[in-house]
């Protein structure tokens, strides 16, 4: 009896231990959320409900298995033998490794504030591990006072990180208001309009547009300039988007995803802690994980344009959605034009389709007309499509067969042209958009990532675990597509190759006129413009 006790113990204590570390490592991923002191011990308590169970049983089981597979009966204590100290130093162990984990992952996100609080973190985690190395090979006469020590600097790392935590407090970056930014350098700033098309694969663009096919998207590369954006890790489209609005790293603002999170006692966190099933805590309802409808945009751009005088227009994400209307897309000369197949067949799959399309054609009416000789005085433009991203993430197996091994074959028949076909319907919207390009008005249309085949392994555990019908994912290092027209400014046909999102901020703001921040990251693409441009529009940066 006693000796279940003392395993209880020794089981609970790591539970602790690892649940604080975890409340420790949410805190310092979020620096821009204020949390009360009275209210951490009822963050702690949702967590612990969560992982004290898991780090029990999984405790539980490892010792199980060492001291089979051992074939000696461990003897179990508090101070001799000093069972705790072992069972935390592996505890320390996994914990070091998932802090470094994520701060790896989430590393462009953190400010100098904030990675000197992980460092510091990391470090008191290092000198436990080394403590803990001491102690295993030390002999049993010295592992007593080696035991306290141990614990005395576990509790200091711990009282230390969070303090650390709680009282600085990070700086970050101020979004102006538009009353504030330095006007144009010329009488009328030139016009821009940006269209997002996420999922739009440059590779899928040379492969689908050969045989007199995509013929607007062929039109703008060689009349234009074409390339690829690489991004950052994780390249969450909150924090690119704002990046690409504001020139400023994901380290200079508070706000990176869509997609938030709460417990049942505190406010709203941006970002979660990863490879610790923390989405799973949702299940028992200590933790509600929700997108915001309307998430805030840092955009400078408009911004400027605003200040200047000009009128502008954006919509990524509409407010309230457009409601799903079934019987309108039997009216609708576009979808009958490119999917008429679908209209009257009953299939949950074709309901993707049809929803997407539904969202896109609604958002592609909205996109204003900028050219002077409408009468606009709209000088900034910027919306997002999204029914592209959609399909290339349910149908892009069925058009590359071949990527994806065993697929079934009628599965390919009925399903296989939707990516080409949706492509052909993007290909409609940007002829529309070229046609009515004007003077001095730049086209921007881009995606920030592409889609890439699952790896075998990542399939194989998503059939078991996940949905069954995912073959493509979004990878933490995928290239994004950028292709730009304007009908004076740039060398015709110009390969880009890869430019940095940094840049697109920058290189925008330079086109239309305006002065340059003079901290910005990125700098202004001049080689897709041509001579005559460049020697007439100097770069302007702003005077403090």
């Amino acid at each position: 009896m006693w000796r279940a006790a003392r395993l209880a113990f020794n089981f609970l204590l790591p539970a602790v231990v690892f649940t604080a570390a975890i409340l420790i490592l949410i805190l310092l991923m979020n620096p821009s959320v204020t949390v009360s002191g009275a209210k951490l011990p009822f963050i702690f308590l949702d967590l612990f409900l969560f992982y004290g169970p898991l780090s029990f049983a999984a405790m539980a089981i490892i010792f199980a298995i060492v001291q089979f597979f051992s074939e000696r009966r461990y003897p179990i204590g508090i101070v001799n033998p000093p069972t705790p100290t072992y069972i935390l130093f592996f505890t320390i162990l996994i914990v070091s490794v998932v802090l470094y984990a994520n701060y790896d992952y989430y590393g462009e996100f953190f400010a100098a504030s904030t990675r000197s609080k992980f460092f510091i973190t990391l470090m008191l985690n290092f000198l436990l591990v080394v403590l803990g190395l001491v102690f295993l090979f030390s002999r049993r006469s010295r592992q007593v006072w080696l035991q306290a020590l141990f614990l005395v600097v576990l509790a200091g790392s711990g009282f230390i990180a969070g303090r650390t935590i709680l009282l600085v407090s990070p700086a970050t970056t101020e979004i102006k208001h538009p009353s504030r930014f330095p006007p144009p350098a010329l009488d009328t700033p030139r016009k821009i309009r940006i269209v997002i098309m996420d999922g739009l694969s440059l590779n899928l663009l040379f492969d689908l547009g050969g045989e007199q096919k995509l013929l607007n998207f062929n039109w703008i590369m060689e009349n234009g300039g074409h390339g690829r954006i690489s991004t950052f890790k994780p390249n969450q489209e909150l924090a690119l988007v704002n990046t690409l609005l504001s020139g400023y790293t994901p380290a200079e603002y508070g706000t990176h995803s869509e997609y938030k999170y709460r417990f049942r006692a505190a406010g709203e966190f941006d970002i979660f802690p990863r490879y610790i099933f923390f989405r799973l805590s949702s299940h028992l309802g200590l933790v509600s994980f929700y997108k915001q409808t309307a998430p805030a945009f840092n955009d400078q751009l408009q911004g400027h344009y605003l200040a200047s005088g000009q009128e502008t227009f954006r919509m990524l994400r509409p407010d309230p959605p457009p409601t799903y209307a079934p019987r309108n897309l039997e009216r609708n000369g576009a979808f009958i034009q490119f999917f008429s197949d679908a209209l009257k067949k009953k299939d949950p799959k074709l309901e993707i389709l049809k929803k997407a399309f539904f969202y896109d054609d609604y958002v592609k009416k909205l996109i204003p007309e900028v050219k002077a000789s409408t009468g606009s005085r709209i000088g900034y433009a910027l919306v997002s499509l999204e029914g592209l991203k959609t399909i290339t993430n349910y149908f892009l197996q069925y058009s590359r067969p071949d990527l994806y091994g065993n697929l079934d074959e009628e599965e390919i028949q009925r399903y296989g042209s939707l990516v080409e076909k949706y492509y052909d319907y993007y290909d409609s919207i940007v002829g529309n958009l070229i046609s009515t390009t004007g003077d001095d008005e730049m086209l921007v249309i881009m995606s920030f990532y592409e889609f890439e085949p699952l790896p075998v392994w990542r399939r194989a555990l998503v059939k078991y675990f996940g949905r069954k019908d995912v073959f493509v994912y979004k990878p933490l290092n995928a290239l994004g597509t950028i292709l730009v027209y304007e009908k004076a400014a740039l060398k015709k046909g110009y390969d880009l190759n890869t430019v940095s999102v940094y840049d697109l901020f920058p290189t925008l703001l330079y086109y239309a006129g305006f002065p340059l921040p003079k901290k910005l990251k990125g700098e202004v693409v001049k080689d897709m413009f041509n001579d005559y441009f460049l020697a007439n529009n100097p770069v302007y940066f702003q005077i403090d």
